[in-house]
């Protein structure tokens, strides 16, 4: 029987609609008479609920943003970098084209803003098409925190969004901002930046990959440690090498074997792999007697080692190396994009870029590709 309040189906002769409350005992007879159907009081509300629902969803299905394997909203690009012969512009996800392919390189928007190549310089364009930040430089990074890197004559140093140089170029290298502070290389050391410019800590580091996590990795006398923001050595380097902290796990190599620890330097899972690296979307890929696969927090191999290389998992997906050529799989092992490419990178706001025949390109999740030649 139906509510003819709410018109939602509930169990025959109930006194009362669970879903509106409505009494229903003096209706019930009304609502299926014996050989004549439903009446109109049930069909009409019927249908216009029915009619709203079915708008809804598809309204809802319109607008919402794709969501990750980990139930996280997931950002899709609204810009595609498009590769006409050997210019580069940028399309939407019907390939039409809203940037005109002028550029010898362009990359992903990165905070509002895209680098692209012209004339072997380097700037910075908007969404609208327009350079606002002029191509004058020998080489650049996407921002991140709202400054960029950029080189100059060899030297690295940092601009803002308006172009104006805030760090001077005075670095040999670095890395880009992440957790407030940047790696800068000065005179063959590694030291850390902050915004302003200030080094907060000293350059004596032989290398480093960047904060995350609140930990820095940092190599010191051919050993690999730990480090914290205020630059106090959290977890000794006794490490024969070491990558950042990912979602709570840090690769590291002891005695030349690799394995995880935590954030107290305790082993996580046994170094008993020839490599290991950083974990992602839950998996952590292995290297195995040549070949790699992925293992899970527990160190159970989930994926196996089958493969010549693999990157890390992101928004579900993975590159894979097979027989000289990449794909992609997903987190059940499955080969969801054929392994036809020279080479292969990790996905992005629904993007990755990807070589076939000795050029780049941007394919999208289901494998289509974002180029012309």
């Amino acid at each position: 029987m139906f509510c003819s309040k709410c018109g939602r189906e509930i169990p025959e002769r109930s006194k009362f609609c669970s879903y509106c409350g409505a009494e229903l005992a003096s209706e019930a007879k009304e609502l299926i008479p014996k050989g004549h159907g439903w009446s109109k009081t049930i069909i009409i509300p019927l249908i216009v609920i029915v009619g709203i629902l079915l708008c809804a969803f598809a309204f809802f299905k319109l607008i919402k943003p794709a969501v990750s394997s980990k139930g996280q909203k997931e950002e899709l690009a609204t810009l595609i970098p498009y590769r006409a012969g050997d210019k580069w512009g940028y399309c939407d996800w019907n390939k039409k084209l809203v940037i005109k392919p002028t550029y010898e390189i362009a990359d992903c928007f990165r905070e509002d803003l895209a680098r692209v190549l012209l004339n072997k310089k380097w700037g910075f364009i908007d969404r609208k098409g327009r350079m606002v930040i002029e191509p004058i430089y020998d080489d650049a990074y996407g921002f991140t925190e709202g400054l960029a890197a950029v080189e100059l004559n060899d030297k690295w140093g940092y601009i803002d969004k308006k172009g104006r140089m805030v760090i001077e170029p005075v670095y040999h290298g670095t890395y880009g901002f992440n957790e407030g502070l940047a790696a800068v290389e000065l005179n063959d050391k590694w030291g850390y930046i902050d915004k302003k410019g200030r080094m907060v800590i000293e350059p004596v580091y032989h290398g480093t990959y960047g904060f995350n996590e609140g930990l820095a990795a940092v190599e010191l006398n051919d050993k690999w440690g730990f480090i914290d923001t205020k630059g106090r050595m959290v977890i000794e380097p006794i490490c024969d090498f070491a990558i950042d902290f990912r979602e709570g796990l840090a690769a590291v190599a002891l005695n030349y074997k690799f394995g995880y620890i935590d954030k107290k330097g305790e082993i996580a899972i046994e170094p008993v792999y020839d490599w290991t690296l950083d974990f992602t979307e839950g998996l952590g890929r292995v290297g195995l007697n040549d070949k790699w696969g992925f293992i899970d927090r527990k160190g159970r191999m989930v994926i196996e080692p089958i493969y010549d290389d693999v990157s890390g998992f992101t928004e579900g997906l993975a590159a894979v190396e097979l027989n000289d050529k990449w794909g992609y799989i997903d987190k059940k092992g499955r080969m969801v994009i054929e392994p036809i490419y020279d080479t292969a990178r990790g996905f992005n706001e629904g993007l990755a870029v990807v070589e076939l025949n000795g050029k780049l390109g941007y394919i999208d999740k289901k494998g289509t590709q974002y180029w012309e030649d």
